[in-house]
């Protein structure tokens, strides 16, 4: 498989990753801290290329990219960095390979019986799906479990999984299929639908770890930042935001709150010389970091983008 990153034509921007670069450039890093990934070790982030490279996506247009999660070990919280691609970057690879000839797909209920279309109103047992594929004696089959994929909150599917269950178990089975079928070019590398479970349980999602201001931090007065603990962890809510748009659900949630003007570290200055913005400002700046919308297999799923006026945060800053 070629390991040149697929760019558009005329694209020749600071971006791209040349066929000889062994490593991020500054552009390059300077927009990894941009989206997210400041705080993490070089280890990771040098994985992080590699995958790139090899596979042939392009991390700044978001065909694959790596999640930070907080994960319990013992008695401490540590940060996993997991890198994910779309079942979209999954097919892009498999098309290079020129092998794919079809494929089946089939839904299940309780009773385990296969159907080849879901029409039941709740979400299926299990997805089933089959690859033909060239130099293969046989197909390819892999099944993904509904349960042991869907996102809860609350006991609740989330994003997707909610209003389109038959169809998220069928691209974990998708995936499952394709790594089944090679190893080597899938290995390392899960696709979002795959990893949402991921963020149940006692497992969060971590964009930037940006503490939020105390009454007793140290911080010249004046700036007109208000000194206290918000209403609930917006920071959390914000890196579990799988969108623009569920950000911004997040950004008037606060407004509603009043919490827009709750004091945060600024994740830019770091932590030799500390500086605080306003929650609200904070959270524009984590547009960058999410995509606009949902890709549901080649349709886009487009939810409303709502505004983000600066005039209702106090201290914020316009971007």
């Amino acid at each position: 498989m070629s390991t040149a990153v697929a760019t558009r034509e005329g694209a020749g921007t600071n971006l791209v990753i040349a066929s000889d670069q062994t490593f991020f450039n500054d552009a390059q890093r300077a927009a990894l801290v941009q989206m997210g990934l400041g705080d993490a070790p070089r280890g990771d982030i040098e994985a992080f290329f590699h995958q790139a490279k090899r596979s042939g996506l392009d991390p700044f247009a978001r065909q694959i990219y790596m999640i930070g999660r907080r994960s319990k070990q013992g008695n401490q919280w540590v940060t996993k960095y997991t890198i994910q691609t779309s079942i979209d970057g999954f097919r892009v690879i498999r098309d290079r390979k020129g092998t794919f000839r079809g494929m089946e797909e089939h839904w299940c209920g309780p009773d385990g019986v296969w159907r080849e279309v879901w029409l039941e109103e709740g979400p299926p047992a299990a997805a089933r799906i089959t690859l033909y594929l060239d130099g293969f004696v046989k197909p390819v089959t892999a099944v993904a479990r509904y349960d042991e994929y869907v996102p809860l909150k609350d006991n609740r599917p989330t994003g997707q999984w909610g209003k389109m269950p038959a169809l998220m178990t069928s691209k974990v089975a998708e995936a499952l299929a394709l790594r089944k079928a090679y190893p080597q070019d899938y290995s390392g590398l899960y696709t979002s639908d795959e990893m949402a479970q991921a963020d149940r349980g006692d497992v969060a999602p971590e964009a930037v770890p940006v503490p939020v201001v105390t009454q007793e931090a140290a911080q010249p007065a004046g700036d007109g930042l208000e000194r206290r603990r918000p209403s609930r962890d917006w920071l959390k809510d914000a890196a579990a935001a799988p969108t623009q748009a569920a950000l911004g659900d997040v950004f008037h949630a606060a407004q509603d709150a009043g919490d827009l003007n709750v004091a945060v570290r600024n994740p830019v200055t770091g932590e030799g010389h500390p500086e605080f913005i306003a929650l609200g400002a904070y959270l524009r700046g984590l547009k960058g970091s999410k995509p606009v919308e949902d890709v549901v297999d080649a349709e886009v799923v487009e939810e409303p983008v709502k505004s983000w006026p600066v005039a209702d945060i106090p201290n914020g800053v316009e971007s």
